[in-house]
């Protein structure tokens, strides 16, 4: 029996500060991290290459105003 894998998806724009704690907390309980971010939140887009966690940029937040 294998142990399956656990992936977890966040949404954060503009809350860098408490991703930080968030990633350096549980990065190790989860093995792929996405997290969604706007393209103008380049501290959170840092964050997560200083971490090594998945970034997805989008502007899909302000699609509909």
């Amino acid at each position: 029996m294998s142990i399956p894998m656990l992936t977890a998806v966040t949404v954060c724009v503009n809350y860098a500060d408490f991703l930080e704690h968030a990633l350096e907390a549980n990065k190790k309980l989860i093995d792929r991290w996405i997290i969604v971010t706007d393209k103008k939140d380049l501290k959170t887009k840092e964050l997560c290459d200083f971490h090594g966690v998945e970034c997805i940029q989008t502007d899909a937040f302000y699609k509909f105003g």
